[in-house]
């Protein structure tokens, strides 16, 4: 029986519809302002063990996405990815903002990453900022 057109939620809370099927595998589009589509082995997503890459993972707001930039290499996180992470918990954890003088000196506040880093979008990687997330 197909199960194409089933609404699935994943292990992270995120709601895909399964759009094709083949023996081993489903093509997912998940239910977000992306609608990215992936294939998934099929025990993958009856267990709920699939990724959205558009997941706001990281502070709520910072995704992987899809791109060139990788977040690892040889099994080890990345110095861009640490750079990445770490801005995003300096500017957007409730811990980290409470206890930073930097934001509070420069008036950074929860809502806009592009004045965390230097007006022009873009970090020295070259990974793209977007109002939702980061684009990688």
């Amino acid at each position: 029986m197909s199960k194409v057109g089933k609404i699935v939620l994943n292990n992270y809370g995120n709601s895909a519809i399964i759009t094709k099927e083949s023996d081993l595998k489903y093509e997912v589009e998940f239910m977000d302002d992306f609608k990215h589509k992936q294939w998934f082995y099929k025990y993958r997503i009856s267990e709920g063990i699939f990724k959205n890459p558009y997941n706001p993972a990281r502070c709520g707001l910072g995704y992987m996405g899809i791109g060139e930039n990788k977040s690892s290499e040889n099994g080890k996180k990345t110095k861009e990815y640490y750079i990445w992470s770490s801005m995003l918990n300096r500017c957007y954890s409730e811990i980290f903002y409470n206890q930073s003088e930097f934001c509070k000196k420069y008036g950074i506040s929860n809502t806009g990453l592009n004045s965390c880093i230097n007006g022009t979008g873009k970090t020295v990687s070259g990974w793209k900022v977007k109002e939702v997330g980061f684009d990688v």
